[in-house]
């Protein structure tokens, strides 16, 4: 039997259990034992021993195989890591450097909106500074216009109550009968004059509401100077002046050339009667120039009236032009007048 299995576990090639049965049949049978057995049991030995052997260098050889299989798979983890690392450090990098750039755009950007800010804040100051300062003027200005005013009225009542007063007392005397036709005659003139007066206060006052409402008319044609100054020298006549000042020479200083324009020719002697008895007014004694000179290079007609007068200060020629303004501060004499007439002389000069 143990010989069968010997031979049943060498067909296995299971040498260890065929050499186990091998000897046991050695230890049964008796002296059986020849060469040829002999053999076989050192042929199985061999084997077994061969078959021992390549196990353990295929068991070695796995080993190694499962070793160097362990180290590429750790190295290739180790490869995959360190990939993984840099392509992390690269990453950080790149979003150090779009932090850096996207700071720097915002300071940029904070830096402009700061500046415009500031820029805004600097605008919105000065407009309130020009603001208070407009309005600061436009108080004073209304103050003022609201002392004008009154001075105004408190002018107008005396300047219409003087030559309704000179009227009706002058009217009263003349009709005493007892009176000589010279008496008379210079009664009527009073009278006249005293009226004139009224009637270019009236007319002042509508051309100032003209003025204010801007309905003020001017009507352009072509008209001559000549003509002008002509229509001048009748209202201011000598004896006119003569009645005003008889201490006063008036004179018209007209070019030989006679000159066409294109304005409103009703309008310039409306200002030239108001400069020329402006003139009057405050002269006392010499005498009052009035015409004009034409400069055909600079293509500049320059009307002008020159006097004796008592002057102005600068701080006159700063309200001698505006609405209400009036020189009053000559105590030893009393000037007749609104204040209106120079105001209205400047509105009609900057309508035509």
């Amino acid at each position: 039997i143990h010989l069968q299995l010997a031979d049943i576990y060498k067909n296995m090639t299971n040498y260890k259990k065929a050499f186990e049965n091998y000897v046991q049949y050695k230890a049964i049978s008796d002296s059986l034992f020849n060469e040829e057995s002999l053999n076989k049991i050192t042929g199985l030995e061999y084997l077994y021993k061969y078959e021992k052997d390549k196990q353990a260098f295929e068991s070695e050889q796995l080993k190694k195989d499962i070793m160097q299989a362990e180290s590429a798979k750790r190295q290739k983890l180790i490869r995959n890591a360190l990939i993984i690392i840099i392509l992390l450090f690269l990453l950080l990098i790149l979003l150090l450097i779009r932090s850096y750039f996207q700071n720097l755009k915002t300071n940029k950007l904070l830096s402009t909106q700061n500046d415009e800010l500031e820029k805004h804040r600097n605008h919105l100051e000065k407009l309130v500074k020009e603001r208070t300062f407009e309005l600061e003027n436009a108080k004073e200005k209304a103050e003022e216009s609201d002392r004008l005013k009154s001075s105004f009225l408190a002018n107008m009542s005396h300047e219409i109550r003087t030559p309704l007063n000179s009227i009706i007392g002058f009217s009263d005397i003349l009709c005493n009968t007892d009176r000589s036709a010279e008496s008379k005659m210079r009664l009527t003139e009073l009278i006249n004059q005293n009226a004139d007066s009224l009637i270019k206060l009236i007319d002042d006052i509508i051309d100032i509401a003209e003025i204010e409402s801007g309905q003020i008319k001017i009507n352009k044609e072509d008209c001559s100077l000549r003509g002008i100054f002509e229509n001048l020298s009748s209202v201011f006549n000598p004896e006119t002046v003569t009645k005003l000042n008889k201490d006063l020479n008036f004179i018209i200083e007209i070019p030989e050339n006679d000159m066409i324009v294109h304005t409103d020719p009703v309008r310039i002697q409306q200002i030239l009667v108001n400069l020329v008895d402006n003139a009057i007014k405050f002269t006392e004694e010499g005498e009052v120039k009035t015409g004009f000179e034409a400069d055909h290079e600079k293509g500049i007609l320059l009307f002008y009236v020159k006097d004796t007068g008592i002057g102005l200060t600068d701080k006159q020629k700063e309200v001698v032009f505006s609405r209400f303004g009036k020189i009053d501060e000559n105590n030893n004499k009393l000037y007749r007048g609104a204040g209106l007439g120079l105001y209205i002389a400047k509105n009609i000069v900057e309508q035509l």
